[in-house]
């Protein structure tokens, strides 16, 4: 008796296909017989056409994971106003920030309390990645949007 480690095509001594087994079957081995795991080996021997035919219908089947509903939470767009007042809730915001033109507009953002003074003063800038890359540009509106879910200004 053999626990087979691999699953594959039993072949005897004789090079007569005995079946297909799976990794981890006790099989009664008799001296000569072979597991072919790897279609190199069956071709080889001369076997590839069983040994795909055998390996097409013995091939355990994969399930896809389902996923559950409301895994992923719906992209929700933030209002912003184009006037009136907001709070400032992270004063020291801007310090976050090693882009200068960034730093500039989060420190005009959080000087102000006002959507209309700070969309006439901002200037849009260009995002640099960490990795020292240019990542686009980015408008006062998208800058007041960041910082509304950011929690660093609150609309009101």
């Amino acid at each position: 008796m053999a626990t087979i480690e691999k699953a594959g095509m039993l072949v005897n001594g004789d090079k007569e296909v005995v079946g297909w087994v799976n990794a981890g079957d006790v099989v009664e081995m008799k001296e000569g017989d072979v597991v072919v795991s790897h279609f190199k080996t069956a071709e080889k021997m001369g076997l590839k056409a069983e040994f795909d035919s055998m390996k097409a219908e013995n091939k355990p089947k994969k399930e896809k994971a389902e996923k559950a509903e409301g895994d992923k939470a719906p992209r929700v767009r933030t209002d912003v106003p184009e006037t009136g007042p907001y709070t400032v809730l992270k004063p020291g915001y801007a310090n976050d920030h090693a882009n200068p033109d960034c730093a500039a507009v989060y420190t005009l953002l959080t000087s102000n309390t006002d959507f209309g003074t700070f969309f006439q003063n901002a200037k849009a800038y260009n995002h640099i990645k960490r990795d020292g890359t240019a990542g686009g540009e980015v408008t006062p509106k998208a800058v007041a949007a960041y910082a509304i879910r950011r929690g660093v200004i609150q609309v009101g």
